[in-house]
């Protein structure tokens, strides 16, 4: 939340802006859980009814262990937020086009979506849920290239996409349970995108027209979100005419591209245009 709130003032007056404090977020923020979790528009909450200290006063500490709001008492204001609001005016409201002209008047914003059990060893491309389902697909076939990093596909056997699709993936056909454990997981991967299917029906679109649709259109009340990032931008792949948004992680510049990664635009990948 830091970030959005230094990018934007960075935006809005054309000059470097003091280094804010997640720390004092952290330990200060009742609403939130500190380290535990929370939800980045709380932190909002608390720059706009109270204001943000700097890092040089609050300094990262990676923990809320034995500290206490109080150790900041001394902290100066440093800035504040003028208004929070959602991006189309209330949850699932947003629409592709409306998080668009937000990043272009205003700058980065906050977001959150459901990050998948393998999201840890992304490492480039555009990450969407039919890339997990055609890497399931091909991950026996030994794939040569994925969104994903060529080690993921030795790796897939291993790991379970309950995130989404609650089912187990196996690299062996020839026991009979791991060929009833494909089995299932080939049908659970089908209803999965048979229901991206159908709330794509009626709305299909050439790749350079943008999505004017909420999830409110679509009848969609609640989404389940797991993990919060900064999007800061859009893109397109002009190889596979690909829409994506280019997001920031809180893994650290050694995670993915330069800490960043790509998700595909447009459909509501992964909850990534909810909020």
């Amino acid at each position: 939340m830091t970030q959005v709130a230094e990018a934007r003032m960075k935006v809005k007056y054309g000059a470097e802006p003091p280094q804010l404090s997640p720390q004092a977020l952290l330990t200060c923020n009742y609403m939130n859980e500190g380290c535990e979790g929370g939800w980045p528009h709380f932190n909002v909450f608390l720059g706009e009814n109270g204001s943000f200290v700097s890092e040089e006063c609050a300094p990262y500490k990676a923990s809320t262990k034995d500290d206490t709001c109080g150790n900041y008492k001394k902290c100066e204001p440093v800035s504040k937020v003028k208004k929070s609001y959602l991006v189309g005016g209330g949850w699932g409201a947003t629409t592709e086009k409306k998080m668009m002209k937000e990043l272009l008047r205003n700058g980065p914003m906050n977001g959150d979506f459901q990050a998948p059990s393998m999201f840890s060893i992304y490492k480039e491309g555009i990450f969407s849920e039919k890339g997990l389902i055609d890497v399931h697909n091909k991950a026996n076939a030994k794939v040569s290239d994925s969104i994903l990093d060529k080690d993921f596909i030795n790796q897939v056997a291993e790991l379970k996409l309950d995130s989404i699709f609650d089912a187990q993936v196996s690299s062996s056909t020839d026991d009979k349970n791991t060929h009833k454990s494909d089995e299932k997981v080939k049908e659970d991967l089908e209803k999965h995108h048979h229901k991206s299917k159908m709330a794509q029906k009626g709305s299909k679109k050439k790749s350079n027209q943008y999505s004017d649709i909420s999830l409110n259109d679509k009848g969609i009340s609640w989404m389940d979100m797991n993990h919060s990032v900064v999007i800061v931008g859009w893109g397109k792949d002009d190889k596979t005419d690909t829409r994506y948004w280019i997001v920031r992680n809180s893994y650290g510049p050694k995670w993915g591209m330069d800490g960043d990664f790509l998700v595909k635009r447009g459909n509501n990948d992964f909850g990534m245009e909810v909020e």
